[in-house]
C-alpha cells in the first residue's frame, strides 16, 4: 500500500513526513519510515443472489502491516525547539497540536508535552478494519450478446 498521513492546521493540510514529526531522520535512533508498506489481507464475506440479475453481499476485512505509522505516530514526543530549528515552524505545530490549541489562560496542566512522554506504542504494528456492504445489478447486454454455443 502507498499511504501519506497528514495533519492540518488553520485550514491547509501538510504532509507530515517530511516534517519528521518525532524525529525521524534527525537523530540515529529514529529512522525514516517509508510510504510504501507491505498488507496482509485477510477477511470473511458472502455475496447472495435474490435473483438472476440481483445480488448482495457482505465483507469483513483486516488488514495487517509491517508499520507503525500509518498515522504517523509511533514512540514518544521529540523536542519541538530541536524540531522546529531542523524543519521549520509547522514541524512542532503539527507533530502535537494539543500545545497550540487550548488558550493559555485556562493553566491546563496537560498544556505542555514534554519530550520523552509517550505518543504512540511502537510495540504494536498498526492494522486496520474494514466492512463492506454491497448491492450488485448485472447489466443486461441487450442485442450485444455472445453467441451461446451448445
Amino acid at each position: 500500500m502507498y499511504f501519506n498521513p497528514r495533519g492540518k492546521y488553520e485550514g491547509d493540510w501538510y504532509s507530515l513526513r517530511p516534517l519528521s514529526t518525532e524525529g525521524q531522520g534527525l537523530i540515529e535512533t529514529r529512522k525514516e519510515y517509508s510510504l510504501v508498506q507491505l498488507v496482509i489481507p485477510f477477511g470473511v464475506g458472502f455475496k447472495y443472489a435474490i435473483n438472476k440479475d440481483l445480488s448482495v453481499g457482505i465483507e469483513y476485512g483486516i488488514r495487517k502491516t509491517f508499520t507503525d505509522y500509518i498515522d504517523d505516530v509511533s514512540k514518544t514526543y521529540f523536542d519541538p525547539v530541536y524540531l522546529g530549528g531542523e524543519k521549520g515552524p509547522m514541524a512542532p505545530l503539527l507533530a502535537n497540536p494539543t500545545n497550540y490549541s487550548l488558550p493559555l489562560e485556562l493553566g491546563n496542566p496537560l498544556k505542555v508535552t514534554a519530550p520523552g512522554q509517550q505518543r504512540g506504542d511502537p510495540t504494536d504494528l498498526d492494522s486496520y478494519m474494514l466492512a463492506v456492504i454491497s448491492f450488485y445489478y448485472k447489466i443486461s447486454s441487450g442485442r450485444f450478446t455472445l453467441p451461446k454455443f451448445r
